[in-house]
């Protein structure tokens, strides 16, 4: 039983020890096999944390650089808000942003000391309109309107306060664009553009200037006469416009130069601005003319006052080099509307108005006033100077000769009246001579009697060589010719003798410089001349002249020869000149005798020469001649 058992119970053990190793195997391989699950895990783990770290690194490595891109943006974008800062500041302008829909404007940036407004402050409309200028309200209104937005690009200049609280000038500019909330809102530049308004407006200034006389030019004179006319229309008035210019300007140019003409213009500017800087603009229209646009509060006969004292009050430059030149001025004044209703009628009415003018300058200078009969005079003179330019080509000129007498009627001398047998019907010589003298041809002509009357007194002396010969001389002359040297060229290669030729001025001469006369009068008596004033009395006598010059002759003006039977003024006026001469050493001279009875008062008044028609007219050199053959 026990053998059995133990073989039981041993072969227990066995299966069991078997089924154990077996179970051990079976582990075994299943930890084995596990095992090796493991660490292919483990590899797939290490490869995977291999490829998660270069991941990691690459990750780390894209945020770095990311990074890095980021800071340097933000280090670009804070230099660029620095570089627009400085430019901001530099240009002296402000970015700014307005919102349109509420109306609102807020400075951003820029050299916010230009404004009165901080940065980064909102401002309303109303207190933005407390800064602009209220010229600029409606347009800024008009800007920055709802549909502002719409618009592609805004330009415009303002005036805005300062910190000072004084406007400038800023160009703005602007961009439609929306807000973060999706609102329309306007992005922009306020740029201080004030110097440059103000080098403009001095340029505008300067084109509206005459760049020699620094008065109105010709082309903003003609804007002012627009505007002076549209107020005057409006408000149911008028203005007066005058001309003025410089009688021969042209001879002092070719007398002294171009540079004393200018100073002459010069001058004339400044006293015209001067005397007219509270009622009138002036301004210089071409060469030496001159118009003076008077305000519409400043009656005509006001006006014409004016002109009257500055033509009557002026016979001189003095100029910046301490020269002195002798200058007559021509005046004329017209009333818009009743004279002219647009700028070139009314400026061609002053225009005649100033002619007449000049032909009054060597006897009484004076302003004259437009009338419609001056057109036919216009017209006629127009004539006159057309067909003196020929006469003096085709020599038309010739003289008369008048006989001046003693008390019993002896021929002592005779007057050279000039003559134009060829000229208009009704000029007399007294109408072409003004011409001649408003236009310049005065000089040609009087050198052509001079040369004649030279001449003329050649045959004279054929006849009798103790008779002298007086010819008349234009002031013009005087200022613009060397007169003593033209005689001295005439008489040259002649016998004749120069100390029997007299010359006779006006006393409108005495208005010029009195030196420069009584130097060109010495030169005249050099020669042998003798010197007779002409027309004495007649409206600058003065005694001082008399005495100062080399005056051999005085001719009794001949309103008072036509009174001195009827009027004992006249008379006694007559008495004056005779005696105040004599005292002074000179000969008297009475034109215009016609009558018995003015001859016998004169005689008893003790004059020394007879001039008239109760002696003898006028008559032509072969008439002359011959009575004179008789006579000697």
């Amino acid at each position: 039983m026990s053998s059995t058992g133990d073989s039981t119970e041993s072969s227990y053990l066995r299966k069991r020890l078997e089924r154990e190793r077996a179970a051990r195997a079976q582990a075994e391989e299943l930890l084995e096999s596990k095992s090796r699950e493991l660490f292919e895990v483990n590899q797939i783990l290490e490869r995977s944390n291999e490829h998660l770290d270069e991941q990691v690194q690459q990750r780390t490595s894209a945020l770095q650089a990311q990074t890095k891109l980021a800071e340097d943006n933000a280090n670009r974008l804070n230099s660029a808000v620095q570089r627009l800062e400085i430019i901001l500041t530099a240009a002296r302008a402000v970015s700014w942003t307005y919102d349109i829909t509420h109306h609102t404007f807020q400075v951003n940036g820029g050299d916010t000391t230009l404004l009165k407004f901080k940065l980064d402050e909102v401002v309303d409309f109303k207190k933005l309109k407390e800064a602009l200028h209220p010229d600029d309200l409606t347009l800024f209104r008009e800007t920055f309107s709802e549909l502002s937005y719409l618009r592609t690009k805004i330009d415009i200049r303002v005036r805005f306060k300062d910190q000072d609280d004084q406007y400038r000038w800023f160009g703005l500019s602007a961009v439609a664009s929306r807000s973060e909330t999706q609102d329309p809102i306007l992005l922009g530049a306020l740029i201080d553009v004030q110097e440059q308004v103000k080098r403009e407006e001095e340029a505008l200034a300067l084109s509206n200037k005459d760049s020699l006389t620094q008065v109105a030019n010709r082309r903003y004179f003609e804007q002012l006469f627009a505007s002076a006319k549209q107020e005057a229309q409006d408000c149911g008035t008028g203005f007066t416009l005058g001309l003025v210019d410089i009688n021969e300007f042209r001879l002092i140019n070719e007398s002294f130069g171009q540079r004393t003409a200018d100073w002459t213009l010069q001058a004339l500017a400044d006293l015209l601005f001067d005397r007219f800087e509270d009622t009138a603009a002036v301004a210089r229209l071409a060469a030496d003319e001159f118009v003076v646009l008077f305000h519409r509060n400043v009656k005509a006969t006001q006006a014409f006052v004016d002109l009257e004292q500055l033509v009557t009050s002026i016979d001189h430059f003095d100029l910046n080099n301490g020269e002195r030149v002798a200058i007559t001025l021509s005046a004329g004044a017209a009333c818009f509307p009743h004279d002219g209703q647009t700028f070139d009628n009314l400026l061609q009415a002053v225009q005649t108005a100033n002619q007449k003018s000049k032909q009054s300058r060597f006897s009484s200078p004076k302003c004259v006033m437009y009338h419609p009969g001056m057109d036919v005079s216009r017209q006629r003179d127009r004539n006159i100077r057309h067909n003196l330019q020929r006469a003096l080509i085709q020599n038309e000129f010739s003289f008369a000769l008048q006989p001046l007498t003693t008390k019993d009627g002896t021929w002592l001398a005779a007057e050279a009246l000039l003559r134009w047998t060829k000229g208009p019907r009704d000029c007399s010589t007294l109408d072409f001579i003004n011409v001649a003298e408003s236009c310049g041809l005065i000089l040609p002509i009087g050198e052509w009697v001079i040369k004649s009357a030279i001449e003329q007194l050649g045959d004279i002396q054929k006849i009798n060589p103790d008779f002298w010969l007086s010819i008349n001389i234009s002031p013009a002359q005087f200022q613009h010719q060397d007169l003593a040297l033209t005689i001295q060229e005439a008489a040259a290669g002649t016998e004749v003798d120069l100390s029997r030729l007299a010359i006779e001025v006006t006393e409108s001469l005495f208005l010029d410089d009195l030196t420069r006369v009584q130097n060109s009068l010495d030169r005249i008596k050099a020669l042998g001349c003798s010197i007779a004033i002409d027309d004495f009395g007649s409206g600058y006598s003065s005694l001082g002249y008399v005495q100062q010059l080399p005056i051999d002759y005085i001719k009794i003006d001949k309103r008072f020869v036509d009174q001195i039977t009827e009027h004992p003024e006249s008379q006694n006026i007559a008495k004056a000149i005779i005696e105040m001469s004599h005292s002074l050493h000179s000969k008297v001279v009475a034109e215009g005798v016609e009558t018995l009875l003015q001859a016998e008062a004169l005689a008893a008044l003790n004059c020394d020469v007879l001039q008239g028609y109760y002696f003898a007219r006028p008559m032509a050199p072969e008439q002359f001649l011959a009575e004179l053959r008789q006579n000697s």
